[in-house]
C-alpha cells in the first residue's frame, strides 16, 4: 500500500490482513476480553461472510479443534447461547437468532471434542 501525507512524501507499508476463519477467532477473543457491542456486529458481520461463501477456508467446523481454534468455539458457542437472552447487551439491529443460529451452523462445539470433557465449560 501507498500513503501520501500532506507534506508530499510517499510511504509504502503492507499489511497482514487474516482470513474469515482466523479474523472470526480473533473478533472472539476481543469481544470475550472487552464485550463490546461492535465486536459483536463484526462477528455477525464475518459469520454471515462465511454463510454466503461455503468455499472459504474454514475449519472452525471440524472436529477435534485444538488451542486458539478450540478455545474460539468454546467462546462462540458461549455468546450464540447468551445471545437470544433478552437481558444480553448487543447492538439493536443485531439479528440475535440469525447470530446463534450461524454459530450452530459453522462452528462445531468444542465439549464434543474430547470424551474426557464431556460437559460445556468444564475445565
Amino acid at each position: 500500500m501507498t500513503a501520501e501525507p500532506r507534506d508530499g512524501r510517499t510511504i509504502e507499508y503492507s499489511a497482514r490482513i487474516p482470513d474469515v476463519e482466523a479474523a472470526v477467532a480473533l473478533k472472539a477473543h476481543s469481544w470475550r476480553g472487552r464485550y463490546f457491542e461492535n465486536d459483536l456486529a463484526d462477528l455477525h458481520s464475518l459469520l454471515e461472510i462465511r454463510d454466503a461463501h461455503p468455499d472459504t477456508s474454514w475449519r472452525l467446523e471440524e472436529q477435534n479443534l485444538a488451542g486458539f481454534r478450540k478455545d474460539a468455539a468454546q467462546i462462540l458457542h458461549e455468546l450464540a447461547k447468551g445471545i437470544v437472552r433478552k437481558n444480553f447487551r448487543a447492538p439493536g439491529n443485531l439479528d440475535r437468532r440469525r447470530m446463534a443460529a450461524l454459530i450452530t451452523r459453522h462452528v462445531s462445539r468444542p465439549w464434543r471434542v474430547s470424551p474426557r470433557d464431556p460437559t460445556p465449560g468444564s475445565r
